[in-house]
């Protein structure tokens, strides 16, 4: 009895897994055309009491 019952369990946590992954792609966002859209940044300056001399 015990077998089935954890036979049970663990089919009904592996079939939810489905589940959780189609909810996860339907909230996921595509940021390519942001990322497309985006500029890059300045360089980076070193502050001068922070240079070695």
């Amino acid at each position: 009895m015990f077998k089935v019952l954890l036979l049970l369990i663990c089919l009904v946590l592996l079939s939810s897994c489905g589940t959780v992954i189609k909810y996860l792609d339907a909230t996921w966002t595509d940021d390519q055309e942001s990322y497309d859209k985006g500029k890059p940044l300045p360089a980076l300056e070193i502050p001068p009491e922070l240079k070695q001399d």
